[in-house]
């Protein structure tokens, strides 16, 4: 059937929640990707891409407030998956 795939839970879920939700503001229906994107998230609260697209939802129907939280969890996920930044020999 199209329009509904069966995807066991966990991160494979997830990957095609972000990918689907990211496709639906591409198209313009915010309302879905909003919605497929929440799930995503609930799904894998690490994943920096779905906030992002998040981010740029929020940012589309301009509630700065929420797309600013959105953008700074999806810089927060990006700067915990790289480390500490480097000493620096000056």
């Amino acid at each position: 059937v199209i329009g509904h795939l069966d995807v066991a839970e966990g991160p494979n879920k997830a990957e095609l929640l972000l990918i689907s939700g990211w496709a639906r503001r591409q198209m313009g229906d915010l309302d879905a990707a909003e919605e497929l994107l929440l799930k995503a998230v609930s799904l894998n609260p690490g994943s920096s891409r779905a906030f992002f697209e998040l981010g740029k939802i929020y940012q589309a129907r301009k509630q700065t407030d929420k797309a600013m939280l959105s953008y700074h969890r999806a810089l927060a996920i990006i700067f915990a998956e790289q480390g500490p930044p480097a000493a620096s020999h000056y």
